[in-house]
């Protein structure tokens, strides 16, 4: 429970709450892809959609990976892959220097301060909604990120609104945008990545706090067709 934010320790204990009193009677060696296809029938029957029937095998499955790990069993089934279980996102569109102004003139003051913190450094919405003013050195300009889990819904319903009233929701080449929290943080990289001259990797990768440089050069430098065509000034907001 310690590892896991509140909402994914819900999910998962009503996973189990379904799964034990089916398979629960049997000995962790005595269950194999039979057992497991029962209990997908059974979820088949009470109308489960395929992603839901995923989940549970995803959390199904980790348990024997790491009863397999402490050595409870000694090996483990094959699992079949759930047809239609996979739900493709949208692609994701960074908002572009003239966006982000669009963004944050639509914020309130607090909003604004939010906004204009998680683009600039490229936090995550959880760390961005716990800093504290005393997080702040600025004669250093530095801040302490605290890097627990924090909920940012309301994060999520402000951003959406500020997105609306600032006309965002369609990006620049007339598709329906993906407006959702990381966005500011994927915008942060993309500008910091296509910007002339760009940030070098490292510096961009020790701002973020990425373990790796190919994380983030795979993850959150995909710059959209509109940046590159227009090319960009050194990175400035």
């Amino acid at each position: 429970k310690e590892e896991v934010s509140d909402n994914t320790y819900r999910v998962e204990k009503g996973f189990w709450n379904d799964i034990l009193p089916k398979l629960g009677k049997y000995e962790l060696h005595e269950l194999g892809p039979n057992n497991w296809e029962s209990f997908l029938k059974y979820l088949k029957s009470k109308n489960c959609s395929p992603r839901t029937m995923a989940l549970y095998q995803s959390t199904y499955q980790q348990s024997l990976k790491y009863a397999l790990y402490r050595d409870y069993l000694k090996s483990i089934h094959h699992f079949r892959k759930i047809k239609k279980s996979t739900i493709p996102r949208r692609k994701i569109t960074p908002l572009s220097p003239k966006e982000i102004e669009l963004l944050l003139k639509n914020s309130s003051d607090m909003h604004r301060a939010i906004f204009a913190l998680s683009i600039g450094i490229g936090l995550r919405p959880s760390e961005v909604l716990r800093i504290l003013w005393e997080d702040i050195n600025f004669e250093k300009k530095e801040i302490f990120i605290k890097g627990q889990k924090t909920k940012y819904k309301t994060f999520k319903t402000a951003l959406k609104g500020a997105a609306r009233r600032a006309g965002l929701e369609i990006s620049e080449d007339g598709k329906k945008r993906r407006i959702f929290p990381y966005l500011l943080r994927h915008s942060f990289a993309t500008i910091a990545a296509t910007s002339n001259p760009p940030v070098p990797l490292p510096v961009a990768q020790a701002i973020m706090r990425h373990s790796s440089s190919k994380m983030l050069l795979d993850t959150y430098t995909k710059a959209g067709n509109n940046i590159i065509r227009d090319g960009l000034d050194n990175f400035k907001i």
